[in-house]
């Protein structure tokens, strides 16, 4: 069959099955794209039997299959929840055409074969499915939906209404939704059933409707539409005839909004559901805690935020969440709403992201005092509310922390709460030990067969490397880990996220980088220039050079035509490319001497900028001084040198040793571990390998500080220097004057001696 005669049967095939699928049930359209794929195969194959089954015709058939499995899949994704059939077909095919041309036979009676049995493939392929979903929800789950649908299986023509909505809200009350119960007939005719009586449903019938649909994800416009309309029309009547009292009350009106929300249904009419909320907001003072997080939730999953001050609608949008926001502030004066229905009203605000900031602090103090009331999901719902709205209550962290922490809570916390909670801390960046060495013992001791997700884990890694957490044992032993199982399922973001968090930390894994660097370079169309940039960093900052990496992203950041214009590359993004240009050009001079002109010109470009350290005169800096004075160092000392681009705090010259002194301040150093971070390590290297110093020490700002006098100061100074600094032969025994001069007022101190 010649290409042109491929492509015309394909095109008609496509054509005719989008035709055909359309209105019918999931499970027949699977069942029809199946038996059409059939079809396709054998109408080609009888095409082509009259030819030889030549090399050029087997290749063309090969592609031909990669085309047909991408628009097989295109037709059966989006009514199908499963492309099962597509792949089925699709091998038989490329079995048929891989191998010497079929006999007559098979070709002829294959489709209607599979015609002919198609009820039995349906009754199996429902059976099969039904089987494994029981297994995977619990046999009381099975128990219930078993005897639910047994039931509904004896309905006859006087069935009440009542009982088909009293057997759809025990459906609902399972762990099983909409897409796994459409595989049986008879949910399906217990949900035309209940669509059917809609128009005479009465306002508790219609609510309970609303919510079971919204608990199974019924998100077919044929049940909202109705049941939105219907709703409004008793509102209306009741506002009609005179009666001030709606026969909804205001939370029925709510839980109705936030079903039909949860049900991520795509077509609720908007006007009925604008004219729900203008009702609900005439009444403001009806609302409860859970009313106002109802109307939260559907106003941000509908997107009805306000933006443009021209638009009448978003006038309204923004007048409904003004009041929303007075009424909660008032309500929290008055003690009428539970600390969980706070949290989960702050929760839905930090969601649309809005601050209330009147309330805030009543709801914190509020909540603090009665925070073991709350469970696992409550604690982390308002920890996430703080992180996202970036409100640093210390106070109220630390009792998060410190809650979450005892054995009662921590016990029944999951995973990804977990990785919610340390996200939320590394948002306002506050360091909870209690939490964090919780975190770490629980990541240190997981098993190897523990599951965690792809997110989890990267999330994870992130607000550990933002937090500045370097624990071994949770990075070697649980992320790396698990990041490395499932690498393919991690997209380009999380590439550069886990692969700047390692550097950040100071933890390796070399393997993980090599195959992160080659999955990088497979990718590397997708990177953005701020993921690039990670990538590098975290590469340079490790110490890790792979060539053909940073080949490709440089190549791939020039392509991206930011490199002249400043206002496409964020202030962060461009310290990070300078510091790699500085480190290839210090460590790497093998990649300068054979750069190309795109990787000179980016290295012109970035290594002219100021990345300097620079530090202000400090008060430890002046006692810094008095204490070096009274060591006796030979070759003198100096406060605030530079060396290269790095500023140090002193550096001490004694018998031929110059010894760098570093004044570390709290995010610099694990809280956990007490272990140095990664930028730190990266500053010692270059400092000792490349810029002529012999060591490099560090003195802790906090413990520094905290020494009540010089001499003390000067002893621990003294200690330092000859235990890690090997400066041997210093005098710690010389009496220090109390009106003894640092350093000269107004003296350039900047300079190295």
């Amino acid at each position: 069959m010649p290409p042109t005669a491929v492509r015309g049967v394909l095109h008609a095939h496509v054509n005719s099955s989008n035709r055909a699928i359309q209105g019918r049930d999931p499970s027949e359209c699977l069942l029809y794209v199946t038996h059409a794929g059939v079809s396709l195969w054998s109408s080609l194959l009888a095409g082509g039997r009259g030819t030889a089954p030549t090399a050029t015709l087997r290749l063309s058939f090969r592609r031909l299959r990669i085309v047909v499995d991408l628009v097989m899949i295109s037709i059966c994704t989006p009514r199908c929840p499963l492309p099962a059939a597509a792949a089925v077909f699709i091998r038989c095919g490329y079995r048929l055409f891989s191998s010497s041309p079929p006999p007559v036979a098979l070709i002829e009676t294959l489709p209607d074969t599979v015609a002919d049995r198609q009820i039995d493939v349906d009754a199996l392929r429902c059976k099969e499915e039904i089987r494994k979903m029981f297994a995977r929800f619990g046999r009381e789950n099975e128990r219930i939906v078993r005897s639910t649908l047994k039931e509904v299986s004896q309905y006859d023509d006087n069935t009440k209404a009542t009982l088909k909505i009293f057997h759809l809200q025990e459906l609902s009350g399972t762990a099983f939704k909409d897409r796994d119960l459409r595989v049986d007939k008879r949910y399906l005719e217990l949900r035309k059933g209940v669509l059917k009586g809609i128009p005479d449903y009465n306002p508790s019938q219609l609510t309970a409707v609303a919510l079971a649909a919204g608990k199974l994800k019924i998100s077919s416009p044929a049940l909202w539409t109705p049941l939105v309309r219907k709703v409004v029309t008793y509102v209306e009547s009741s506002f009609t005839k005179g009666n001030p009292h709606c026969e909804f009350s205001h939370s029925q009106l709510c839980l109705i909004l936030y079903s039909a929300a949860k049900s991520k249904c795509p077509q609720v009419p908007e006007d009925k559901a604008h004219y729900l909320i203008r009702v609900m907001v005439h009444h403001p003072g009806l609302w409860n805690g859970t009313d106002m997080a109802w109307l939260l939730y559907f106003m941000r999953q509908r997107k009805l935020i306000p933006r443009d001050p021209r638009n009448q609608a978003h006038h309204a949008w923004s007048k409904a969440y003004r009041y929303i926001a007075f009424h909660y502030n008032e309500k929290l004066s008055n003690g009428k709403i539970p600390p969980k229905q706070m949290c989960v009203v702050l929760h839905e605000f930090s969601k649309i992201g809005l601050l209330p900031t009147r309330a805030i602090h009543r709801m914190s103090n509020r909540v603090r005092r009665e925070i073991t009331s709350l469970d696992a999901k409550t604690l982390t719902l308002l920890a996430t509310a703080l992180g996202r709205l970036k409100h640093a209550d210390v106070a109220m962290f630390r009792t998060i922390g410190r809650t979450v922490a005892s054995p009662e809570i921590w016990a029944t916390i999951t995973d990804r709460q977990t990785a919610m909670l340390a996200y939320a801390y590394s948002r306002v960046n506050i360091r909870n030990l209690p939490f964090l060495r919780s975190l770490c013992d629980r990541l240190a001791n997981m098993p190897e067969t523990h599951r965690l997700q792809p997110l989890t884990v990267i999330t994870l890694a992130f607000s550990l490397a933002t937090l500045g957490i370097r624990d071994k044992r949770a990075w070697k032993g649980c992320l790396i880990r698990k990041f490395r199982q499932k690498i393919k399922y991690h997209s380009p973001q999380h590439l550069a996220a886990m692969i700047n968090s390692m550097a950040k930390v100071g933890v390796w894994d070399d393997e993980l980088a090599d195959r992160i660097a080659k999955r990088a370079i497979q990718v590397r169309r997708a990177f953005s220039v701020r993921q690039i940039c990670n990538i590098l960093n975290g590469f340079i900052t490790s110490d890790h050079y792979h060539q053909e990496l940073f080949v490709a992203l440089m190549a791939e950041f020039y392509r991206s035509g930011n490199i002249g214009d400043e206002q496409h590359i964020a202030k962060p993004h461009l310290t990070q490319m300078s510091r790699v240009m500085f480190g290839l050009i210090l460590e790497h001079p093998e990649f300068v001497d054979h750069a190309t002109e795109t990787q000179r010109l980016l290295m012109n470009r970035f290594s002219n900028n100021d990345i300097t350290d620079h530090r202000p005169l400090r008060q430890y800096h002046l006692d810094l001084a008095v204490a070096l004075e009274a060591l006796g160092c030979d070759g003198g000392y100096a406060t605030l040198v530079k060396e290269g681009p790095y500023c140090f705090d002193a550096v001490v010259s004694h018998q031929g040793r110059r010894v760098g002194v570093q004044v570390l301040g709290d995010s610099h150093i694990c809280p956990v571990t007490g272990s140095l971070l990664g930028s730190i390590r990266c500053f010692r290297r270059h400092c000792e390998k490349y810029l002529g110093l012999s060591r490099v020490i560090f003195v802790k700002r906090r413990v520094w500080s905290g020494l009540p006098s010089i001499h003390l100061k000067r002893d621990a100074l003294y200690d330092v220097l000859t235990h890690e600094g090997g400066c041997e032969g210093l005098h710690k025994d010389r009496v220090i004057e109390d009106d003894e001069p640092s350093i000269v007022e107004g003296e350039d101190v900047s300079s190295a001696p």
